[in-house]
């Protein structure tokens, strides 16, 4: 499948970077340059899907057409973000150079959710979007959708069949500053301290992370990229809940334009 090549391409890729193989960054270009091809070509898939959804949706939400195609649809969707999240890892520097614009962060996480079922399905792992927030924030509209991003596929991941995903995004303060915060829930694998610390860095992944599914380690990292770029805050903590299993939250939260929530 597509989505099989494309995440087996970011785990080359991260070795690649990681160890500043020089000699093969010609190779590394080429294999970039495909990739960009695979996004047009994805980006007519998706168009195309968007209109075979509307065309059988009866009230022409492309949400309400048969499952089949809302699941392909959907499916193009998970690719177009795992090509920017590669486009990222190979350009990390790139983060840095772009004009904020105000946008709602509440409509990334909403969007970037369904496209997620796809695979919370295919593993029986519910996600459920709760909160809201109306509220703008200055962010790069190429990067921003990459953090809610990691941190679902993570909790889908990692999550046992039946197990629920919980996303939630609210208005809050930090420290007297109003941000908006987003979180996510779910259980997975315990990890040591050392490795709970080392989960934003390039490679964190735990033993018992690795023992679970297979990953490329590189995604908290992306996160963390994208995090500083939005001067952001990120976190992530566990907590107990069986024998090496735990509850897990992430969390992102970025500055708030507007007025503060009441209290």
């Amino acid at each position: 499948m597509a989505a099989d090549a494309v995440g087996n391409w970011t785990v080359e890729v991260g070795a690649i970077v990681s160890r500043g193989d020089i000699d093969r960054e010609e190779e590394f270009a080429r294999r970039l340059d495909a990739l960009h091809e695979i996004r047009r070509f994805n980006q007519i898939i998706k168009t195309n899907m968007e209109r075979a959804c509307t065309n059988k949706s009866t009230t022409g939400d492309p949400d309400d057409a048969p499952a089949e195609l809302v699941r392909a649809h959907r499916a193009s969707g998970l690719i177009s973000v795992q090509l920017d999240a590669l486009d990222l890892l190979a350009n990390p520097a790139s983060a840095m150079s772009f004009t904020p614009r105000p946008w709602v962060f509440y409509r990334t996480v909403d969007k970037i959710v369904p496209i997620y079922r796809v695979i919370g399905d295919n593993r029986d792992v519910r996600i459920r979007l709760s909160g809201t927030s109306v509220s703008d924030a200055f962010v790069d509209q190429r990067t921003i959708h990459i953090i809610p991003s990691v941190f679902i596929d993570n909790a889908v991941k990692y999550s046992a069949s039946g197990d629920m995903v919980d996303v939630h995004v609210c208005d809050e303060l930090r420290e007297n500053r109003p941000v908006i915060t987003l979180q996510v829930t779910s259980n997975g694998p315990a990890v040591s301290e050392a490795e709970e610390r080392n989960l934003f860095h390039q490679r964190g992944r735990g033993d018992a992370a690795r023992a679970v599914t297979e990953g490329s380690g590189v995604g908290l990292t992306l996160a963390k990229i994208v995090a500083d770029q939005h001067k952001g805050w990120i976190a992530a903590s566990q907590k107990s809940i069986g024998l090496n299993k735990a509850e897990w939250t992430f969390t992102f939260q970025i500055p708030r334009l507007g007025p503060s929530p009441p209290r």
